[in-house]
């Protein structure tokens, strides 16, 4: 089943490319649409992930992966109210 978007898709920015950028919100509506806790958590870091690789590889600067974290925050804390998930567990 599709998910909605949960951001529009205009440029957010600081994003290099629309491939960046398409990338992320697939990551954000990851987050947004997961079924589970488990699925929550993990699509949780991937976006966290994307956004320390986007980072190292010097693709966008220290003040887009802050804006980027905060959006991410701001999503996960819908899910989990959602999923009534109280922490981000590291997955074993």
């Amino acid at each position: 089943m599709p998910s909605t978007a949960v951001l529009p898709f205009n440029d957010q920015p600081g994003l290099p490319s629309p491939k960046v950028q398409t990338g992320w919100h697939l990551r954000l509506n990851s987050v947004h649409a997961a079924r589970d806790q488990a699925a929550a958590v993990r699509a949780y870091h991937h976006a966290i992930g994307y956004t320390q690789a986007l980072l190292d590889a010097e693709m966008i600067t220290n003040d887009t992966e802050l804006a980027m974290t905060a959006i991410l925050a701001q999503i996960w804390k819908t899910a989990a109210d959602r999923l009534g998930v109280t922490a981000v567990k590291k997955n074993t």
